[in-house]
């Protein structure tokens, strides 16, 4: 992706850009290459995350799961660790895991060279809200998780809004 391409995205100016890429060049964070091209003239050089720069972690607990990944800034996972939780586990066991899992995971990319200081930073999703007095997520069965439409009485396919509520005939949604 050229500066460019990279204004042309984001909406950015050309010199907004051009400043942010400059600052990123600076810390190491981007490299920027010169692709050969068949066309004449000087080719805009390409710019990509430098793979050297660092390394992410990201923490996915699901309902079921906990997973862990660590990858380097081109996007290629160096570990990973998917665990298997009864569904519903509390916050305490997915907790637990997430530690236990980052734990494993830093030895294993210490031993392909990486060194902590090289985390640039770690992101964590969760697959639903947890409960204040349990401590367990909330999964689909939870009266917070708003339920499917039921199907209309005329097409058999999911209402958007209660059949009758707004709608010429009562029962009907369109």
């Amino acid at each position: 992706m050229t500066r460019a391409d990279l204004a042309l995205r984001t909406n950015l100016s050309r010199a907004t850009v051009s400043a942010v890429v400059g600052e990123l060049l600076a810390a190491g964070l981007v490299v920027e290459r010169r692709l050969p091209t068949g066309a004449s003239g000087r080719p805009a050089p390409e710019l990509s995350l430098d793979r050297s720069a660092g390394v992410a972690i990201a923490i996915d607990v699901g309902v079921r799961h906990v997973a862990v990944a660590v990858g380097d800034l081109s996007r290629s996972v160096l570990a990973e660790r998917w665990i298997q939780l009864p569904r519903g586990h509390d916050a305490e066991t997915g907790t637990q895991t997430v530690l236990a899992s980052i734990a494993r995971i830093a030895a294993t990319v210490a031993e392909s060279g990486v060194d902590e200081d090289q985390i640039v930073g770690a992101a964590i999703s969760l697959a639903a809200p947890i409960a204040r007095e349990s401590g367990r997520l909330l999964g689909r069965s939870s009266s917070r998780t708003p339920r499917r439409p039921a199907p209309c009485r005329s097409t058999a396919v999911p209402c958007p809004r209660r059949p009758g509520r707004g709608t010429r005939r009562p029962g009907r949604c369109g």
